[in-house]
C-alpha cells in the first residue's frame, strides 16, 4: 500500500516496512513496530492512518471493483481501529501476516512442469544414446590407440569437429584461445574447450561406460598409468557428465543394495565361525586329555580368528545401523526398523556363539595334564604287563629252580656230613617276599640275597660265591629289562 500511495503522489516506488507517517524504512515489522509506537504519538498516527487509506481507497477504486474493495478497506480500517485503545495513549501492535485475507487467483503449474521434465529426460536420453553410439565406434573400431595419427583421423570421421575459427574463446571457463592456451576438440561432440576443461577417458573407463560387469568396474577403479592418459579420450565437461550418469545409474540397477551386500558379507563370515569352533573345541579337548597332536599355539590361532571373525561381523553389523534410506520420504520408518532388527540378530549370535567356545587352557594345565596322564599310562602297562608275565609264568617256580641249580654247583663236603649231602639254606617266607614288590625278577633277587646271607653266617664261602654269580646274573637281567621298558615309553610320547 505503501509504494501504491507513494506511485499516486509522486510516482516514486518505495519498497520495504516503512513507516506510514515518516516513510522510514524498517527492517522487520517488528522494528516498525517498535518504531510507529516509539516515535508517533497516537492522535498523529490515527489521523495519518486514515488519510493513507483514504487516498489507497480513492486510486484504487479507479480500476478495481468497488464493492470488493470498500469490504477490504473498511475490514482494515476496523482492525487498525481495534489496535488503538480507548485513552489514546498507547498502540497495541499486531502482525499482519496474521490478518485474514482472501486468497487470490490458483493455477496449477503441474502439468507444465511434467511437460518440460518429459523433454528435458527425452532430451538427456538422446544425448546419452548418442554419445553411447559414437564412444562404442571410438572404442571398438579403427586404428591402435597407440597411432595417435590415424586415431585423430578416424575420430574426426566419427565425429565432425567444429572449425577452429567458430569460437574464440573455450565455452566452459570463457578464456580467450592464445598460443600457449590451444584449442582441442571433444571426441564425442566435437566442439572446442581448452586443455583446463578438458576430461580424459581410458580405455578401461570406456569398457565400465559401454559394458558396466563386476571386472569392468574393478578394472575402471585403478589408478590410470601415464601411457593410459596419453592415448586416453579428450572429452568436454557435459560429454563426461552424461557418460558418468549413464554409468551411475546402470551400475545402481544392476549392482545389489549396500544393505543387501553388507548381510550377504554378515552371512558369509558367520557360516565361517559355526564350521571353526567344533573345531577349535576339538583341539582344546585333545589338549585337556593331554595329547599330543595339538599345542596350545594351535589353539591360540584358531581361537585368534574366530575373534577377528567377531568383531567383522560385529563392524559390519553397526555399518548397517547406520546407512540412510536413500526415500526418506516413504518407508523410511521400516527400512531403519530393518537395519535394527538386523544389528539385534547380530548381537544375540555374538552372545550365543561365545558361550560355546570353551576357555583356553593355560601352560600349568597342560603341564599337570600331560603329568597326570603320564602316570596313568605308565600304571596301565605296569599292570598289563604284571597280567601278562602271570599268565606265562610255569607251575614250577623259577626262584626254586635257579635256587636248585645253584646248590647242584655247590662241591660235596668231608668230614662228619654224610658224602652226597650237600649244604641246604633255611627256607624264606614267600608272602613277606611278595609284599615287598610283585615283580618277579626283583623277588627272586631277594631270595638270592636272603639265601647269600645265610651262606655267609654259615661259612660256606664256596656255596656263597655260587649264590653271589646268580645274584650279578639277576641284577644284569633286571637293568637290561629296565633299559628296554624305558625306550618303549619314550618311544610311545615321541
Amino acid at each position: 500500500m505503501t509504494s501504491l500511495l507513494g506511485r499516486a503522489e509522486d510516482a516514486s516506488v518505495q519498497e520495504g516496512f516503512l513507516c506510514p507517517v515518516c516513510l522510514q524504512n524498517c527492517d522487520s515489522i517488528l522494528q516498525l513496530q517498535w518504531h510507529v509506537e516509539s516515535t508517533h504519538n497516537t492522535g498523529i498516527l490515527k489521523s495519518h492512518v486514515k488519510d493513507f487509506f483514504g487516498k489507497a481507497k480513492r486510486f484504487i477504486r479507479s480500476g478495481v471493483d468497488t464493492d470488493r474493495l470498500d469490504g477490504s478497506l473498511s475490514h482494515s480500517q476496523e482492525h487498525l481501529d481495534r489496535g488503538i485503545s480507548d485513552d489514546g495513549d498507547s498502540y497495541i501492535g499486531s502482525d499482519p501476516f496474521q490478518w485474514e485475507n482472501d486468497l487470490g487467483h490458483e493455477r496449477s503449474h503441474w502439468e507444465y512442469f511434467l511437460t518440460r521434465r518429459s523433454q528435458t529426460i527425452d532430451k538427456v536420453v538422446v544425448e546419452s544414446n548418442k554419445l553411447l553410439l559414437r564412444l562404442d565406434k571410438l572404442v571398438k573400431q579403427g586404428p591402435p590407440w597407440s597411432d595417435q595419427n590415424k586415431r585423430k583421423a578416424f575420430e574426426k570421421k566419427i565425429v565432425p569437429w567444429v572449425e577452429d575459427s567458430s569460437s574464440k574463446f573455450c565455452r566452459f571457463c570463457q578464456e580467450k584461445f592464445t598460443l600457449t592456451n590451444r584449442k582441442h576438440h571433444c571426441r564425442l561432440c566435437g566442439k572446442l574447450l581448452c586443455n583446463k576443461c578438458s576430461f580424459y577417458m581410458t580405455y578401461s573407463y570406456c569398457e565400465c561406460v559401454l559394458n558396466p560387469t563386476p571386472s569392468n568396474i574393478e578394472a575402471s577403479k585403478k589408478e590410470p598409468t601415464d601411457e593410459e592418459i596419453a592415448h586416453a579420450l579428450r572429452v568436454c565437461k557435459d560429454c563426461y557428465d552424461l557418460m558418468e550418469n549413464h554409468k551411475s545409474r546402470v551400475q545402481e540397477e544392476t549392482s545389489k543394495p549396500m544393505v543387501v551386500q553388507l548381510y550377504e558379507k554378515i552371512s558369509e563370515v558367520m557360516e565361517m565361525v559355526q564350521k571353526i569352533i567344533p573345531d577349535y573345541n576339538d583341539v582344546v579337548e585333545c589338549l585337556q586329555n593331554a595329547g599330543e597332536n595339538y599345542t596350545l599355539e594351535d589353539a591360540n590361532t584358531r581361537r585368534s580368528k574366530i575373534l577377528k571373525m567377531f568383531d567383522m561381523i560385529d563392524s559390519l553389523s553397526k555399518k548397517i545401523l547406520t546407512l540412510q534410506p536413500k526415500d526418506k520420504a516413504t518407508n523410511s520408518a521400516t527400512t531403519v526398523a530393518l537395519y535394527r532388527r538386523i544389528r539385534a540378530n547380530v548381537v544375540r549370535f555374538l552372545q550365543e556363539t561365545s558361550l560355546e567356545l570353551k576357555p583356553l587352557p593355560s601352560e600349568e594345565d597342560l603341564k599337570r595334564w600331560k603329568d597326570e596322564r603320564r602316570t596313568r599310562r605308565l600304571e596301565e602297562e605296569r599292570k598289563a604287563r604284571a597280567q601278562e608275565e602271570s599268565k606265562q609264568k610255569p607251575k614250577s617256580s623259577p626262584v626254586r629252580t635257579l635256587t636248585q641249580e645253584a646248590l647242584k654247583m655247590v662241591p660235596k663236603t668231608h668230614g662228619d656230613e654224610k658224602v652226597g649231602k650237600g649244604w641246604t639254606p633255611s627256607s624264606i617266607d614267600q608272602a613277606s617276599v611278595a609284599a615287598m614288590t610283585d615283580d618277579p625278577l626283583l623277588q627272586q633277587m631277594n631270595i638270592i640275597s636272603g639265601y647269600l646271607n645265610q651262606a655267609l653266617q654259615d661259612g660256606k664261602w664256596d656255596e656263597a660265591n655260587v649264590l653271589e654269580e646268580n645274584l650279578k646274573l639277576l641284577q644284569r637281567e633286571y637293568r637290561e629289562q629296565e633299559k628296554r621298558k624305558n625306550a618303549a615309553v619314550a618311544g610311545f610320547y615321541e
